[in-house]
């Protein structure tokens, strides 16, 4: 009952310290090792790094699907304002990066594909050649999908 209630007041519980952590270390592995607090004030996604030549930056997030869904609102307007902010610093220093999501549940993965190619299209946010966002699915292990573009 008490780590319901907790879950409930908005701490982020073990499974979501969990996620976060799997997301830290996939994003390590995909070059981003420059460690940033967060992306503007009060828009403090969960993991937040740039590459070691601070031209590219990962911006990602740690959803449990327990309470944290694609169907979430609060959550997805979350999601959208990091991604809006996202758009904002690209230009002169960031020239692009990776936005990512990791959750604990397949079929939600796939659920946040839209949902993240949408709030992504909303924001500006284009590959480099132009091409409309592409979140796909990463199984980075039995109980970790990450969702990135």
């Amino acid at each position: 009952m008490s780590n319901y209630l907790v879950r409930q007041a908005g701490a982020p519980g073990p499974e979501h310290q969990r996620l976060r952590n799997e997301l830290a270390a996939w994003a390590k592995k995909k070059g981003y090792t420059y460690p940033y607090g967060r992306l503007a004030d009060e828009v403090i996604p969960d993991v937040v790094k740039g590459n070691d030549a601070k031209t590219l930056l990962f911006v990602g997030d740690a959803k449990d699907a327990e309470n944290e869904t694609s169907e979430t609102g609060e959550t997805v307007a979350r999601i959208e304002k990091y991604f809006k902010v996202f758009a904002n610093l690209l230009g002169s220093q960031w020239k692009g990066g990776i936005l990512a999501l990791a959750t604990n549940d397949r079929n939600e993965a796939v659920s946040w594909t839209s949902v993240l190619n949408n709030a992504a299209a909303n924001a500006g946010i284009v590959s480099g050649t132009g091409d409309k966002p592409n979140f796909s699915v990463y199984e980075y292990s039995s109980n970790t999908w990450i969702v990135w573009w």
